[in-house]
């Protein structure tokens, strides 16, 4: 596997950028951000070591959600797409499906929290 550093400040990758990685945070903290309706990169939240960063574009082979910035110094192991399928040829396949079925279920939830709240109104 890769190895990445970054230095506090540093983007790992930007909104709206082709994904071909997947990261996992070996030691530092990222921020994630969100461009507004005035495209000013908000912050959402932040990313310790352990976690992985930029798995739902790579899986789904989308642009990135949001932009991801180091807020300490950064350490990441690099899982490229050859790499991972090298791993198993047929993962991300079943990932991708999981991936989909969770964003689905999640869109679902939200969607009846939403009708509920309106209901109690």
């Amino acid at each position: 596997m890769k190895i990445k550093t970054l230095k506090t400040g540093d983007f790992l990758f930007r909104e709206g950028n082709i994904s071909t990685e997947l990261y996992y945070i070996e030691k530092g903290q990222v921020a994630i951000l969100c461009k507004d309706d005035s495209e000013h990169n908000v912050p959402v939240t932040t990313i310790d070591a352990g976690n992985f960063v930029g798995e739902f574009a790579f899986f789904d082979n989308l642009e990135r959600t949001a932009s991801v910035m180091a807020l300490t110094n950064v350490t990441l192991k690099v899982l490229d797409e050859e790499l991972f399928e090298e791993f198993s040829p047929n993962a991300k396949f079943v990932i991708n499906k999981l991936i989909k079925k969770m964003k689905k279920m999640n869109k679902e939830i939200t969607q009846k929290n939403d009708e509920d709240q309106d209901l109690s109104l």
